[in-house]
């Protein structure tokens, strides 16, 4: 699949004695509870805080009992993946876990694949240039200079609520920059939590659109483009009056500098940031590493992306 659930936590609350054989297992602390040194099927985690016990891990993986499972699942199998956590909890205290389990996380995420590593690669610099109302952006590179992962947090705790990454580098599965995976992260508190079977049952458009409508309110038509894919786009932007042609002919000769002579023709970055921005409120985000008449539909790879959850 090209969408679905990657990452799962499902909780128990099981009797107290259940907790008493548990922790006679060896464990290690880790925050405010206790990882076990066993692991569960795929090498998902097992852990207990504050009287719940708890598995997390990819739930391909889980499901599959491979570590190398990457795939996106559907919400429906998180019903299958709560009775393999229940054995392997009961099986760690070889006492049998007889309470009800409840979604305490669920990474919701889509993949874009890519023919050319740059236009994966101007994907990720563009978004890295979107940052959603009330967030802050952290981006990641590698020692190649290219994008790995643009992090998504809350402005106030910092805490992660979307991610995208190169998934074809993390996984070894494909070259940098042809495999990319946008994430949203669902952490919800205990009275919003699910049981799997409602879990498995719900529409998920609606969560995981909530993630990429910010980029949807102006920017569905934005596109990453190179120097000369930029100045046509600026020409036909113009064409149907929807900037004027002295705005125009300004951006592109901010184009053809930048083209010429690279960001230090501006040596105040503020200036530097102006005229990107400029062209950014025109739709389109230039970047110089794509080749210079390749375009990458930035805010129609994210309406699909939001879109194939409804599918």
């Amino acid at each position: 699949m090209t969408h679905g659930v990657d990452t799962v936590s499902i909780a128990f609350r099981p009797r107290p004695e259940w907790f008493d054989h548990a922790l006679e297992q060896p464990h290690q602390p880790s925050g405010r509870g206790i990882v076990f040194d066993q692991r569960g099927p795929g090498d998902v985690r097992l852990g207990a805080h504050s009287g719940v016990c708890w598995v997390e891990g990819r739930l391909g993986a889980l499901l599959d009992n491979d570590h190398r499972s990457w795939s996106l699942r559907p919400a429906r199998d998180v019903a299958v993946a709560e009775r393999i956590c229940r054995e392997a909890l009961s099986d760690l205290a070889d006492d049998w876990l007889d309470c009800p389990g409840e979604v305490r996380r669920y990474d919701l995420a889509h993949e874009f694949e890519f023919e050319e590593p740059s236009e994966g690669f101007a994907f990720m610099r563009t978004l890295a240039g979107m940052c959603p109302p009330r967030r802050v952006l952290d981006t990641y590179c590698g020692a190649d200079g290219q994008p790995q992962t643009v992090y998504v947090r809350q402005a106030r705790s910092g805490i992660v609520t979307e991610r995208c990454y190169d998934k074809g580098r993390e996984s070894s599965s494909h070259a940098p920059g042809l495999r990319i995976r946008y994430e949203a992260q669902r952490r919800p508190k205990k009275p919003e939590r699910m049981t799997p079977r409602a879990f498995s049952r719900v529409d998920l458009s609606p969560d995981f659109g909530r993630s990429i409508r910010p980029y949807m309110e102006g920017g569905e038509t934005v596109i990453a483009a190179g120097t000369d894919a930029t100045i046509e786009h600026l020409a036909g932007a113009a064409a149907r009056g929807e900037i004027s042609m002295a705005k125009a002919e300004r951006m592109v000769g901010s184009v053809m500098f930048l083209k010429a002579y690279g960001r230090a023709l501006y040596p105040d970055v503020q200036q530097q940031q102006r005229r990107l921005r400029g062209l950014r409120e025109a739709g389109v985000a230039l970047d110089r590493e794509l080749p210079a008449d390749r375009v990458v539909p930035v805010g129609q790879l994210l309406r699909k992306s939001m879109e194939a959850f409804s599918a």
